[in-house]
């Protein structure tokens, strides 16, 4: 369930439009290889009376700041409300689920790890994250995303 309704709120976050100025950045070290890539900040209400904050790190379709290439990479981390600076465990943080899909078919739920938010405003916000990640619904496949950290602006 925890992974459906993030999906969900992902889908939303990355779901349209032309983006704009002030682009921010996503980058990580993924099994060992270097990763970086657009980055955008959203907090959403995919369905009345729930709101999520997202943070997105994606390669954008051609012509596109804000849509996702799906057949690319992609992480997400969304809380189930705006969060406040602080250090979260990804483990024992039940509003928060972190997920890295590999491309569109394969999704990674992050099991166990860091999320530091360092600085969130109404505009942006920046922080660090390492995460170990199982293979949705249950393995055996991990992925390990050691050194990450995000600097987004938080927009529609």
């Amino acid at each position: 369930m925890r992974i459906m309704v993030v999906a969900c709120a992902f889908l939303a976050a990355c779901g349209g439009g032309a983006g704009g100025p002030g682009a921010g950045s996503v980058t990580a070290t993924v099994d060992g290889q270097p990763w970086t890539v657009s980055g955008h900040g959203a907090v959403l209400t995919p369905v009345p009376g729930m709101t999520t904050f997202t943070i997105t790190g994606y390669t954008p379709l051609p012509g596109s700041t804000k849509q996702a290439d799906r057949s690319k990479p992609v992480l997400a981390i969304v809380f189930q409300a705006v969060p406040a600076a602080g250090s979260y465990d990804i483990a024992t943080t039940p509003a928060l689920s972190v997920m890295y899909w590999t491309d569109q078919n394969h999704v990674f739920g992050a099991t166990e790890g860091t999320l530091v938010i360092a600085h969130i405003t109404a505009t942006a916000a920046d922080g660090t994250f390492s995460f170990t990640a199982t293979l949705a619904p249950s393995g055996p496949d991990t992925v390990v995303v050691a050194n990450g950290s995000f600097s987004v602006p938080i927009g529609p």
